[in-house]
């Protein structure tokens, strides 16, 4: 067999083993990833779970993350637990679309549930041009005017306008502006903190922890304040 006659099959035998290099390469960095987080978990006298598929769903059903694409796996989950709150943080992903237009989002998810929070339904993220255009067009976003640098920033949007609006005082709005990548969404007494389409690398989870865990004190203070505010209303 002459070399034109070969070629195909080299071509196919190369493009075959350089998908089987990938594929090795992506279990290698995941289970170094898993392996890392687990260390981290003991490390600090945590539960971890390295593929978790099945419990979170039902917990957290209807917040905006949860309901997008198909195909959706948690992974490398560490549950920490104290009287007033329970984190479960873990590595989230999901796909959307599909053939050459598929695309799978991968981020790593604080998901903080507390008897403190008392939240109205709201997503707040990062405003895209997308979302600027969507505003010409009545796409929902509460903007604040004593917080311009926040309503530029991010897009805010949920079912009950005055009750969110009640909820994001001016210190939460403040704080918010130092906070330019995170998303978070709120339901009742669940709070999901994330940087959309992010992973944190394993010797950054510490840090993530503590700047979700200062999410959760703003969102937990700003819900007090506006319980407190609407019972004086009330009376």
């Amino acid at each position: 067999m002459d070399l034109d006659a070969l070629l195909p099959f080299l071509i196919f035998a190369g493009i075959a083993g350089l998908l089987l290099a990938g594929g090795a390469w992506n279990h290698w960095q995941t289970q170094q990833r898993r392996k890392a987080l687990s260390e981290l978990a003991d490390a600090l006298g945590l539960s971890f779970q390295g593929e978790d598929n099945t419990s979170l769903w039902d917990e957290f059903a209807g917040l905006p993350l949860f309901t997008q694409g198909r195909s959706k796996t948690v992974s490398n989950r560490i549950q920490a637990d104290t009287d007033e709150v329970s984190l479960s943080l873990f590595d989230y992903r999901y796909t959307t679309g599909s053939g050459k237009n598929s695309q799978t989002p991968r981020q790593t998810v604080a998901c903080f549930q507390s008897p403190r929070l008392n939240l109205p339904q709201f997503e707040v993220r990062p405003q895209s041009l997308l979302h600027g255009i969507g505003k010409v067009f009545g796409f929902q976003d509460i903007d604040f005017a004593s917080h311009p640098r926040f309503s530029k920033t991010f897009l805010l949007r949920g079912a009950n306008e005055q009750a969110i609006r009640r909820l994001f005082s001016g210190p939460l709005l403040s704080f918010l502006e130092t906070q330019p990548h995170l998303t978070v969404e709120g339901r009742g007494h669940q709070l999901l903190v994330y940087r959309a389409g992010k992973r944190v690398k394993p010797e950054q989870i510490r840090g993530f922890m503590g700047e979700a865990f200062a999410v959760f004190g703003q969102f937990r203070d700003a819900a007090t304040a506006a319980a407190a505010t609407a019972e004086r209303r009330e009376t």
